[in-house]
């Protein structure tokens, strides 16, 4: 891998194959000096990434990868752990909302760079029309259903465009 090239594919055959090993040297790529190889570490992990193989692996397998990088300060790799966390929504929509909650009370991310994350990050919940708090929901966000029984309403006020 160089600073042109991205990997995220044949690191999904070693996560296949050799998934704990795999996983520690991602987990040591998300305190690499270049932003392009943390970035790797969350792209390479995440559950549905477009043309790509679908990895074995728990959705939620690569959170810890996600908590190293969610305040990086590379747009790019911030980017990435948004559509990473929107990939576990499709599968378990109950753990990105209390992730989130988690990073917001952590306060290493600066508001308007945690807005963007959780924005992109519940973007398709938000199409479906569950909007993470009733006074963030806009007419064209209303819901279309019932939200699960175990869904948590934390305050993310800020997270709406």
């Amino acid at each position: 891998m160089t600073g042109y090239f991205s990997a995220e594919l044949p690191v999904r055959y070693f996560l296949a194959d050799f998934p704990d090993e795999t996983m520690k040297a991602v987990g040591a790529w998300t305190r690499d000096e270049d932003f392009r190889v943390r970035r790797l570490a969350s792209e390479a992990t995440r559950p549905l990434l477009p043309w790509a193989p679908r990895i074995q692996l728990p959705a939620d397998a690569a959170l810890p990868v996600l908590d190293q990088l969610y305040d990086d300060a590379h747009l790019h790799v911030r980017t990435s752990v948004a559509n990473h966390l929107s990939d576990i929504a499709a599968s378990q929509p109950d753990l990105v909302p209390t992730t989130l909650q988690r990073w917001q009370q952590s306060g290493r991310l600066a508001d308007e760079h945690f807005a963007f994350v959780a924005r992109i990050s519940l973007r398709n919940r938000l199409k479906e029309g569950w909007p993470p708090t009733p006074s963030s929901a806009t007419p064209t966000m209303r819901p279309s259903r019932s939200p699960p029984s175990s869904w948590s309403a934390p305050n993310f006020a800020t997270a709406t465009p």
